[in-house]
């Protein structure tokens, strides 16, 4: 199975010491689109937004090429805890997303058979980012779920399959402090979003690297 991912200078660490090895660990080809550094890569500024416009068209063009192919979709900030089948995950649907907040599809995780629906899907989502702003701070993700209606059939995956620390179980939040989180046994992948700086997001990469004892 491929792994696709979108990355800039300030997160090239993470795809090289998380996603990237953690896919080769579980026999996953890795696929980085590499894109030009805007800014200092801040959650939601300008330069962020311009990030999310390139990683959009990424995304559209690699499906383009993977055509007929189960792809995950990763940022990168995921690492990957266990190998597994995209068409176990996928059974009769074209997508399944981290589910972040209830019912919203993640644009950082998501995994998706590259049919002619999901290619059209991502293509509209491509389209749309020439209007993303800072008024529209999640740009990408409120993209693709305005446009899921275009999407066919797809679910969202159980917490515990596509796991973020922002979820506790009960509720969504932010997370400073990262020694507080409780990582979950058997999660295939987890999301180190909903964490407040990099250097947070490589602490919470680095306790769930130990927890699987991945390496």
């Amino acid at each position: 199975m491929r792994v696709v991912t979108y990355s800039s200078r300030s997160h090239h660490d993470l795809v090289m010491n998380y996603l990237g090895r953690s896919s080769l660990k579980h026999g996953f080809d890795l696929i980085i689109q590499n894109g030009a550094q805007h800014g200092d890569g801040e959650f939601a500024n300008a330069h962020w937004v311009k990030s999310m416009y390139d990683k959009t068209r990424c995304y559209a063009a690699a499906a383009r090429l993977l055509k007929g192919e189960i792809v995950l979709f990763a940022d990168a900030d995921v690492v990957i805890c266990h190998a597994f089948d995209g068409k176990d995950i996928l059974k009769d649907v074209d997508l399944v997303a981290q589910c972040d907040r209830p019912n919203v599809i993640c644009a950082g995780l998501f995994l998706a058979r590259m049919t002619d629906t999901v290619q059209s899907y991502l293509d509209k989502v491509a389209d749309s980012a020439r209007f993303y702003n800072v008024r529209q701070p999640l740009s990408d993700q409120a993209a693709m779920n305005k446009l899921s209606m275009h999407l066919g059939q797809f679910k969202m995956a159980a917490p515990e399959t596509f796991w973020t620390p922002g979820f506790d179980g009960t509720r969504w939040k932010r997370v400073a402090d990262v020694d507080a989180v409780i990582i979950p046994d058997g999660i295939l992948a987890a999301h180190a979003n909903w964490m407040v700086g990099l250097e947070n997001k490589r602490r919470m990469l680095n306790r769930i690297v130990a927890h699987y004892k991945l390496w």
